[in-house]
């Protein structure tokens, strides 16, 4: 499974980052992520440039006001997305089943489980530790911050757990962006929350924020080669956008994508061109003249981008243009 997340979590921090004032741009690209990040219909996002945004965004505003917002970016926007999908659970332990098929959606690879630990249950995350990855204790506090605020939401409470265990060898950075009753484990297999059995088994009645509008349920159906369509369409029309520099962004080897590619039947250069293809659909859908969309898919003549095209789609893209005029 290709290491990628679900868009909505960097929008929804580039959001309230933007909200405060502050310009974004400078945090956007040494994170990684794509420039037209706000632009994209991609679904998913390489999770690396989202731990570098976490990263980021704590270096700029601190321990106390990068737990703030991003608190008000997981109220706003992940929670209620997530609470939405609970309403027939009945107590708190199967809705944190039900959360972590959901996650699982949201973060492919993630490997998400409530299991129990003592005279309780640890509802937890388990990653590969990166020693060499700065920015993975932020996507750890992060982790953190999800589960509590999730367990908060469906339990109408203000719980904090009174101890929960982290990856990382030191947790020292960490700890000021938590209150302070909290007890911290370090260098455990799995970064998570201890929640206590009776809390489990309480009964819940999911309060239901309504849904943005235009948000489209995307359920179960993304398989792998939608997610590498996603994480790599914000990059596809980079000056230097080969094998090597997709397998770069979504951290695997050029090798390994190479034959996750071949599996589904689809080599990378037609990937790459399905992708430009697509870009080029969508701009002459929306009234961009041809020769115009030829050049911003980085084409050297409109001949040239009309044949490939139409060798990809089967149609003259001055058929779509006259199709929306």
């Amino acid at each position: 499974m290709f290491p990628v997340v679900y868009s909505d979590y960097a929008t929804s921090i580039l959001s309230h980052l933007k909200q405060q004032g502050i310009d974004v741009g400078e945090m956007v690209s040494t994170s990684g992520l794509p420039s037209d990040y706000q632009q994209t219909e991609s679904t998913y996002l390489p999770l690396r440039a989202v731990f570098k945004l976490l990263k980021v965004t704590y270096h700029k505003l601190g321990n106390e006001k990068g737990t703030e917002l991003i608190r008000k970016a997981l109220r706003k926007h992940i929670v209620p997305n997530i609470l939405a999908d609970l309403d027939d659970c009945e107590t708190l332990e199967q809705a944190l089943d039900k959360v972590i098929l959901l996650i699982q959606v949201q973060i492919p690879q993630s490997q998400v489980s409530l299991t129990p630990l003592g005279n309780g249950f640890i509802f937890s995350r388990r990653k590969t530790l990166d020693t060499d990855d700065s920015a993975f204790i932020w996507s750890e506090v992060f982790t953190l911050w999800i589960m509590i605020e999730l367990i908060q939401a469906i339990t109408r409470s203000s719980w904090l757990p009174k101890q929960v265990h982290v990856q990382s060898q030191s947790c020292s950075d960490m700890i000021g962006c938590f209150p302070s009753q909290i007890q911290f484990i370090q260098a455990r297999e799995m970064s998570g929350v201890i929640i206590e059995s009776a809390l489990l088994s309480q009964s819940i009645s999911i309060a239901i924020t309504q849904r943005d509008e235009d948000e489209e349920d995307f359920g179960m159906h993304y398989n792998v080669i939608s997610q590498t369509y996603s994480a790599l369409r914000p990059y596809v029309l980079e000056l230097k956008f080969d094998l090597e520099r997709a397998a770069q962004i979504i951290e695997v080897s050029k090798r390994t994508l190479q034959r996750r590619l071949s599996q589904h039947g689809i080599t990378f250069r037609q990937l790459r061109d399905n992708l430009i293809a697509d870009i080029a659909l969508e701009q002459l859908q929306k009234g961009e003249a041809v020769s115009r969309v030829a050049v911003n898919v980085g084409f050297a003549s409109v001949s040239q981008f009309s044949r490939s095209f139409k060798r990809i789609t089967g149609l003259a893209p001055s058929r779509i243009a006259l199709r929306h005029i």
